[in-house]
């Protein structure tokens, strides 16, 4: 067996009571997938097999399913494993109901019960919840730890405390939420991950959708699909990609492996810029780069581009467009991958492969007077860049332009993050610009683009056949248009639902 873990760590369901800012796994109250007993007592028997000798069982909040963990425990325990359980003490809503709770893991002989404080991150955590179940864990002896992180907890309990304060990490959400305002050091500083060990992990995790995770968002292989020991066995972290480079040079490495631009001068650590390089990565390396649910993403929304049921599911106030500069050149520059993308997404206008000289023509015309093209950068609420688009062929005479080169990075799409963007920029081209008419053109076998324009209210008007030759094939392209007096119908209906 090429690798041996000790521990098996279940994440046991995606679900939480909170959805903290410093949650590696985007754990909320909206998530939806958890573990059965068949998995997790399938996978506590091949774990034994394999030589593991202790199972957690953690989350978001695994009580959620506390029918199941109580039953999955005591299988663990009557395979000769040790168990343990991470919680965030939500039931604990006195000490009658909190030893209700815990007095059936006296019985099962638990090793570990770890209790969170989440003080420091949730405004309304209760951490009267927490006094209750230390205080009750203490009477029943259970072998019991108070995890603090950012700060330490105040029970006022003595001996509860260890005052061992744990650091953030900034992955998962906290690398969107709290890493941006904590940033104090260059990317290319970061060239160690001083937080696991790929080449003897000790213990690793397994949630619902059966990926092997040594770290979070980053899986050796799928235990459903072929068994603990095979992953294992196969598991080789100097040749795995993205965990070789990682191994070789921390996420600097990484980055600089994939020809990755950092988007920031500065990072809050490791884990910040690696699940920044990570997120742009995952299209490219979707086994390993998994599950998608570490990544703020949902199975379908990673599987598949905007569909027509979930296209309005991001609003337009989650993202801003803001002017294209100089400073974005290495950012669209990274993201045009292909001649086959640039074609794709600028049509005939640039030329393969890319380079600053091109983007420097392309912008030189906004600085005209008036401009004939406006071109933006989309970021997200945290100023992080997740897109590009522009309107272009700006005709004041006859109020109309071309919507073009619209573009979301690859991690970020299936999440209705281009229609926000088109959302915004219609609303300064019908209101800022004062124009009739936005067109536009896209590749007729663009499924997910086009519906994304159907669901803004775009007309489709034609085809021109054949228009573009990309090596030996041509490409047919479909116009649409939106008139001023369209989308300020639709705006009202929209705002009045």
């Amino acid at each position: 067996m090429a690798v041996r873990l000790e521990g098996i760590h279940f994440l046991v369901t995606y679900r939480c009571t909170y959805a903290c800012d410093h949650c590696f796994v985007w754990g909320s109250p909206d998530a939806e997938e958890t573990m059965t007993l068949a998995q997790l007592t399938n996978v506590i028997d091949q774990a034994k097999e394999c030589g593991v000798t202790d199972v957690y069982f953690e989350g978001g909040e695994p009580t959620l399913a506390y029918p199941v963990v109580l039953a999955a425990a005591k299988h663990a325990r009557e395979r000769g494993l040790g168990f343990g359980v991470v919680s965030n003490c939500f039931w604990a809503t006195s000490p009658e109901d909190a030893r209700l709770w815990l007095e059936p893991f006296v019985e099962l002989g638990i090793a570990d019960l770890s209790l969170s404080s989440y003080a420091y991150f949730v405004e309304d955590a209760d951490e009267e919840h927490l006094r209750n179940a230390v205080q009750t864990a203490t009477e029943l002896g259970l072998p019991m730890a108070v995890l603090e992180v950012g700060a330490p907890a105040c029970l006022d309990i003595p001996g509860a405390c260890s005052g061992d304060v744990g650091e953030v990490m900034y992955k998962g959400r906290a690398a969107v939420a709290l890493a941006p305002g904590r940033a104090t050091r260059p990317p290319d500083t970061l060239v160690t991950c001083p937080y696991e060990d790929f080449t003897d992990p000790g213990r690793a995790h397994v949630g619902p959708d059966g990926e092997l995770q040594i770290c979070q968002g980053i899986s050796a292989g799928n235990v459903f699909a072929g068994g603990l020991a095979a992953v294992l066995d196969g598991y080789d972290p100097h040749a795995r990609p993205v965990i070789r480079e990682i191994v070789a040079g921390g996420p600097w490495a990484l980055a600089q492996a994939f020809g990755h631009t950092p988007r920031r001068d500065l990072y809050a650590d490791e884990c910040h810029l690696c699940y920044e390089v990570r997120s742009a990565l995952r299209e490219r390396f979707p086994d390993v780069l998994a599950p998608a649910q570490c990544y703020g993403l949902t199975a379908e929304q990673a599987a598949s581009a905007v569909s027509s049921d979930n296209v309005n599911a991001v609003a337009s106030s989650t993202v801003r467009i803001a002017p294209f500069t100089r400073a974005d050149f290495p950012r669209l520059l990274a993201w045009a991958i292909s001649p086959e993308f640039l074609m794709q997404w600028a049509g005939p206008m640039f030329k393969w492969p890319l380079d600053e000289a091109q983007l420097e023509a392309y912008l030189a015309p906004t600085r005209l007077d008036p401009p004939p093209r406006v071109i933006w950068r989309a970021e997200d609420l945290s100023g992080v860049p997740v897109g590009h688009l522009e309107l272009n062929i700006i005709d004041r005479g006859h109020r109309s332009a071309v919507l073009a080169r619209v573009l979301v990075e690859p991690a970020q799409r299936g999440q209705g993050l281009g229609r926000a963007m088109i959302a915004q920029a219609l609303d300064v081209a019908f209101g800022d610009l004062g124009l009739h008419r936005v067109e536009l053109r896209v590749f007729d076998f663009n499924v997910s683009a086009l519906r994304c324009y159907d669901s803004l209210g775009f007309v489709r008007e034609g085809v021109w056949r054949d228009a573009s030759r990309v090596g030996d094939t041509y490409w047919s392209v479909i116009c649409c248009s939106l008139l001023e007096d369209e989308w300020r119908q639709r705006q009202t209906i929209e705002e009045g639902t």
